[in-house]
């Protein structure tokens, strides 16, 4: 996989760089206006000054990458074989997956510390990148990842900081910024780079600048893009990386209301990122613009480029749905200025779509961001802009306004759902704490109250349901998922018709339904424990006795109402 990346990029690098060089003529007329732009042309001064990245770029075309990941020939071959397993399916994912981590295993018991984090961090890699991706698994094998590299020197896993990188980029990409800085942070160092591939320690300072953006501390997320300017590293991409971060302070300029800066940072380095490929990013050069053209009521010049937003959008493969909200949420606010009532119902359609594909599969942070995009303020702006245009223009307003509303209502069912499940569980959690006896005590009285005088159980049949309810509480036997009928009849020595009669006059219940809500119980009480959390639902299922993820979701549902995903969750 890295193999791949690296040919890919050196491909790229050798299209880029002689535009790139072609472009520095024309940028350093235009370098003067602001700081950034000054900072931006002396790191390319500097670089080019002894023509050190060209010569080390040269090199690396030449020679590559060399990388000595373990010494055991043994271990060696075993990982390659894994490495070039098939991953074409979920099936044959899990197991390259598994097969890695089992590995990582072996390599820690040899001690062989960099072959056992290699492999670590590639089953992590592998578990979120690939289609579809395994976030529970991913984050699963997170915890374990950067627990050992807590107690690992670099001298060690020389890798140590681009496994840090990896880490923080996912909790970014799940918007737990807090979690991602601390990460990333572990990832910088202003050492020099140890090879002309170790970009861990400006793609972290990318990132945690990105975060630190999101938090609105724009003062600090500067800092973090300046020091990527500031940078003496000669590395791959270099050039590429300086353009980013100037185009980030650009965007950091218009998020602070500096609009004329925004765009001269943006236009000062957009020619040469379209070379490339990093479609999200240009959108979101894009996005900037547009929005700092709004901003400025120059709808004409917005018009010229809020279609491209779009377009590069849906060419994103690393965080497309984050763009698509800004292409339909800025698409939404341009039709508004002209008026095309059938395009604004149309965006704002989108970006709930959008929105409600996102809460099954990350979290609710994005319906409360639309909450705050859509706000009073977002609400004036247009309506003083629609009091100076056409009735036509007035129609598309109340159509937004109504849009709006839409997403309103969505959001208070959403939350009003929420709670809803959170009493649920407290009421399930109550229900699993509850002492055995109390519980089949009040199944028997609810149970009786319903049932005729004939149906009552007999003194004998309340003797074998003691008898059973003995066995199954004895070492928790009800976790035996071979647990049937029939072995319980031998077990206690009791002719299976009896036990079944006594189980349904008793309980009101089948065997296999009385057997299941023991395990349902148990079941509550791991998912409802924090130290049980690192444990998957399939995991889960089968400590409490169920043979397929089919049936305990089945049971689950039935028994708490919510499925065991949701109820872990709440």
């Amino acid at each position: 996989m890295f193999t791949k990346i690296h040919c890919h990029i050196r491909k790229l690098i050798s299209v880029m760089l002689p535009l790139f060089l072609c472009n520095l003529l024309t940028f350093a007329q235009n370098s003067d206006g602001y700081p950034e732009l000054q900072l931006y042309q002396r790191t390319l001064d500097a670089e080019n000054a002894d023509s050190a990245y060209h010569k080390a770029f040269t090199v690396y075309q030449k020679e590559g990458t060399k990388k000595t990941i373990t010494t055991n020939k043994l271990l060696d071959k075993r990982y390659h074989e894994i490495i070039n397993l098939p991953q074409n399916n979920d099936n044959q994912l899990l197991i390259k997956i598994n097969r890695l981590q089992e590995l990582s295993m072996n390599a820690n018991g040899e001690g062989e510390i960099n072959l056992e984090l290699e492999a670590l961090t590639r089953s992590f890699s592998l578990a979120f990148w690939s289609v579809p991706c395994n976030y529970g698994k991913a984050f699963t094998i997170a915890i374990a990842l950067e627990k050992r590299l807590s107690t690992v020197e670099e001298s060690h896993y020389p890798d140590k900081r681009t496994s840090y990188f990896m880490l923080g980029e996912a909790y970014y990409l799940f918007r737990d910024f807090d979690k991602s800085i601390s990460l990333l942070q572990k990832a910088i160092t202003e050492k020099p780079p140890r090879s002309f591939t170790d970009c861990a320690s400006l793609n972290a300072r990318k990132i945690i600048g990105i975060c630190y953006a999101n938090k609105g501390k724009m003062d600090i997320s500067d800092y973090y893009f300046k020091s990527i300017l500031k940078s003496k590293d000669i590395v791959l991409n270099r050039p590429v990386q300086n353009a980013v971060a100037l185009s980030n302070l650009g965007c950091n300029a218009m998020l602070k209301g500096e609009y004329d800066k925004a765009i001269s940072l943006d236009l000062a380095v957009l020619p040469f990122l379209k070379q490339g490929d990093d479609y999200g990013h240009i959108a979101g050069m894009y996005a900037c613009q547009c929005q700092s053209y709004f901003s400025k009521n120059n709808f004409a010049q917005m018009g010229m480029v809020v279609d491209s937003i779009l377009f590069y959008a849906n060419k994103d493969q690393y965080n497309r749905n984050k763009r698509l909200k800004q292409a339909y949420s800025i698409l939404a606010k341009y039709h508004v200025t002209t008026g095309d009532i059938e395009k604004v119902q149309e965006y704002n359609d989108s970006l709930v779509a959008i929105y409600k594909r996102e809460e099954t599969l990350f979290s609710s942070q994005y319906i409360l961001q639309a909450q705050q995009e859509a706000g009073t303020k977002e609400l004036q702006i247009r309506n003083e802009q629609i009091k100076a245009e056409h009735n036509r223009f007035v129609a598309g307003l109340i159509l937004s306004i109504i849009s709006i509303l839409a997403l309103s209502v969505i959001f208070y069912l959403y939350r009003r759902k929420q709670t809803a499940f959170r009493l649920l569980v407290e009421k399930n959690r109550q229900w699993a704490q509850q002492a055995t006896d109390d519980v089949i005590g009040k199944e028997q009285e609810e149970y009786s109250d319903k049932t005729m005088i004939h149906h009552k159980p007999t003194k004998e049949e309340m003797q074998i349901m003691e008898q059973i309810k003995t066995f199954i509480l004895a070492d928790k036997n009800y976790k035996n998922p071979d647990l049937t009928m029939e072995l319980l009849a031998s077990k206690l020595h009791i002719n299976r018709k009896y036990i079944s009669s006594a189980i349904n006059k008793v309980t009101g219940k089948n065997f296999n339904t009385y057997i299941n809500e023991y395990r349902i119980q148990e079941a509550i009480r791991i998912l409802s424990s924090p130290e049980h959390n690192i444990i998957t639902i399939d995991g889960v299922a089968e400590m409490v006795g169920f043979n397929n993820r089919k049936s305990f979701y089945e049971y689950f549902k039935k028994i708490t109402g919510l499925t065991p995903s949701h109820f872990r969750k709440k």
